[in-house]
Order: structure tokens, then C-alpha cells, then sequence
């Protein structure tokens, strides 16, 4: 397979890279995934998060929360406004939502 040597057919309004990765960078924190646990949710041992602080919750979304000293990626579940993180106890106040995943990144060559 050959590359093409000159870049004149792109589209002449490139993606910026930064902006595609971190649209918010001051809002913005970049997690490597070392746990096993979130495959069902598409997110693998070694992939990178960009995570969002400070964005409101909503179902569906995954959250990295702190909990018991440490921090672990779960689902946020809601039904009519209230939110809980699966597999954590309902009203437990010990768990702390840290930021919402926005990005996933998966390296595909070394």
C-alpha cells in the first residue's frame, strides 16, 4: 500500500488534535486504565480516559469516583433526577464523583 506524498487533497479545514482530544483542557484529566472490570463498556486494561471535572452527571455516562481511599471507574445509573454508581451502596457518602469520562483512547500500534 502506498501513501500519498502531498497533503493537497485534504480537506483544507483540518481537525485540530488538541481540540478532538480535550475540547476542554482546563477541565480535563488523563487516566490510564490499569483495572479490569469495564470491558462490557468497551474500556480495556491500558486504554487512556480524558475525563471531564465538573460536568453534571447523567445515566449511562462512566464516572471515576474516589471511594474507600482509592478511585475505580463505574456506571452512573439515574431514574428522575437521582443518581447512583453501580455497584456502589445507594446513599453511600463516602463515595466522591471525581470527573466523567469523555474520551476513550486506545493505542492500536506501539
Amino acid at each position: 500500500m502506498a501513501f500519498a506524498k502531498s497533503a493537497d487533497h485534504l480537506d483544507p479545514d483540518p481537525i485540530a488534535l488538541a481540540d478532538l482530544l480535550a475540547p476542554r483542557p482546563a477541565a480535563s484529566v488523563i487516566y490510564r486504565v490499569k483495572e479490569r472490570g469495564m470491558e462490557d463498556e468497551g474500556i480495556r486494561p491500558g486504554d487512556i480516559l480524558i475525563l471531564e471535572r465538573a460536568q453534571p452527571l447523567r445515566a449511562g455516562q462512566i464516572a471515576l469516583v474516589a471511594v474507600d481511599g482509592g478511585s475505580r471507574l463505574v456506571r452512573v445509573e439515574g431514574h428522575a433526577g437521582r443518581f447512583r454508581f453501580a455497584g456502589m451502596p445507594p446513599d453511600d457518602a463516602t463515595v466522591e464523583h471525581l470527573a466523567t469520562v469523555s474520551r476513550i483512547l486506545r493505542i492500536l500500534l506501539p
